[in-house]
């Protein structure tokens, strides 16, 4: 039995990769990017919709992560 990958992203065109940004500029560790994912579901979709949205670039088939609105080239913060 082999796993077959369904499609693969790019770094750093991933959600995951998303999340990972969010929690390191919130204050949290990069590692707890799922409990940030799961939180999310308890909250308001349309408060940072708009913020969401300039990130992620949705095309017709697939998205795209806009580095340059997750300041992907800026130093992580220093502890």
């Amino acid at each position: 039995m082999h796993i077959q990958p369904v499609e693969t992203f790019d770094y750093p065109h991933s959600l995951g990769f998303v999340w990972e940004v969010i929690c390191d500029y919130i204050g949290f560790s990069t590692y707890d990017a799922s409990k940030l994912m799961g939180l999310a579901a308890y909250g308001n979709p349309q408060v940072f919709r708009r913020e969401f949205q300039s990130i992620i670039r949705i095309g017709k088939e697939d998205y795209a992560v806009d580095p340059e609105a997750i300041a992907f080239n800026r130093p992580s913060r220093v502890e």
